[in-house]
């Protein structure tokens, strides 16, 4: 009768797990099937090695798994159903669980293995871009000029800004210059530049410009169109400790922003004159004044970005009043961010550079499949467009190659073997 009574129970607590299982499946999970049966390879089908990956790690998140990699925990943390409590549990999978993640698992690796490479050159090929100007590698009077030294790194055009009429203004740091075009791409002049250790460059007043040199002189040097030296504002102070930290400045109505990290720095005003006490934000400042974006990559194929709501308090002070985060996802590893920027109707423009090599041979390994793609996402945070670019062909070290004016229009400059082309995307 004990040993009835015993049966009974465990059959009772199986019930009970089951039924706990299904109540989370009912509150939300995407892949209940993968607890409640043996999957098929047509359960399987056609789906991404995302929606494997999120199918195979739902499985352990029923259960309650602390997720280990920021990934999975970006993901699983915003399902409403889901209650991380265990390190570990193994313990409570079952059988037919343990079968479909091995299954799928397996699935996944097949994929991995067999995957076409998309035919990426196609999608450049389609979308909505025309070219600027195009010049060749040189000195000569309208052309950019790169630098490929031995034991360094090979090194171009650094940075472009556009000003309000539509003028380009590149830094043609390996010339010593900055070369001018108009909106149509004609050459209008060259500016002469102090030193060729400028890396990024911004629109001041009247025609002036801001050149930043991060590493040599630790400044930013103001010029006027003709390349005189007006103001030399020094970068260490409050908020930048370590200049190596500053990665690129841009302007705006009050003054000069330095990026330090996922931070910046209000330098000086827009006539040069440095602040006494500076500013600091989390972020970059949208377009449209109205927010602060912050991005993170997470994992291999994940990037955030945050919108800090702004409220201004004062003619100099901003208060954060609410914060949205958004999560894309691609299909192969990020390589970095290139940019992250806004329109002027509060659109978010995401630019990322993808780079798959091959598993299937040790190092150094081949590269597969290379390409950027800019991810544009309404006022609301939905995704609107992936615009695919082409990468530079040459590995040159480059502070900004992508601007977004206020209409929506992406730029971007390309740096390739025989010379330099500047892109225009249309919104």
């Amino acid at each position: 009768m004990k040993f009835k009574r015993n049966i009974s129970m465990f059959f009772l607590v199986v019930i009970i797990c089951l039924c706990q299982i299904n109540a989370q499946v009912s509150s939300g999970c995407k892949y209940p099937e993968a607890s409640n049966r043996n999957l098929t390879s047509e359960d399987l089908a056609g789906k991404s090695l995302w929606e494997l990956k999120i199918m195979r790690n739902e499985i352990f998140a029923r259960h309650g798994y602390k997720f280990k990699t920021e990934e999975m925990r970006e993901y699983f943390n915003k399902q409403k159903w889901y209650e991380p409590k265990y390190a570990d549990v193994k313990s409570k999978l079952t059988e037919i669980e343990n079968a479909n993640i091995k299954m799928i698992k397996q699935y996944e690796d097949n994929l991995q293995k067999s995957k076409p490479s998309p035919k990426i050159s196609e999608l450049i090929e389609k979308q909505k871009r025309e070219i600027v100007f195009k010049t060749p590698w040189g000195s000569g009077t309208t052309e950019l000029n790169h630098l490929i030294p031995q034991e360094a790194s090979p090194e171009g055009p650094k940075s472009f800004v556009i000003d309000s009429s539509g003028k380009f203004f590149v830094l043609d740091q390996v010339n010593k210059r900055v070369q001018v075009y108009g909106k149509t791409g004609k050459h209008i002049k060259t500016i002469p530049i102090p030193a060729v250790t400028f890396s990024d460059i911004a629109i001041g007043e009247s025609g002036n410009l801001f050149l930043l040199d991060r590493f040599v002189y630790k400044t930013v040097v103001l010029i006027d169109g003709k390349g005189n030296i007006l103001k030399k504002i020094e970068l260490i102070g409050k908020g930048i400790t370590k200049t190596g930290n500053v990665s690129e400045i841009y302007s705006r109505e009050d003054g000069l922003w330095v990026v330090v990290g996922n931070s910046i720095v209000r330098l000086c005003d827009i006539s040069g004159e440095p602040y006494k006490d500076r500013q600091i934000a989390p972020g970059k400042f949208s377009q449209d004044d109205k927010s602060l974006l912050e991005t993170k990559v997470i994992g291999e194929i994940t990037a955030t970005v945050s919108r800090n709501t702004l409220t201004k308090s004062s003619i100099d002070t901003y208060n954060i009043s609410g914060k949205d985060a958004y999560t894309i996802y691609f299909d192969i590893p990020i390589l970095y961010i290139t940019m992250v920027d806004t329109d002027k109707n509060g659109s978010i423009y995401l630019g990322v550079e993808l780079l798959e090599e091959s598993i299937d041979e040790g190092p150094p390994y081949s590269i597969e499949n290379s390409h950027e793609i800019v991810v544009v996402l309404d006022s609301n945070g939905n995704e609107k467009q992936r615009i695919y670019m082409p990468v530079s062909s040459k590995a040159e070290d480059v502070t900004c190659s992508h601007r977004v004016t206020p209409d929506g229009t992406i730029y971007q400059l390309v740096i390739g073997e025989e010379g330099a082309t500047m892109w225009r995307y249309s919104p």
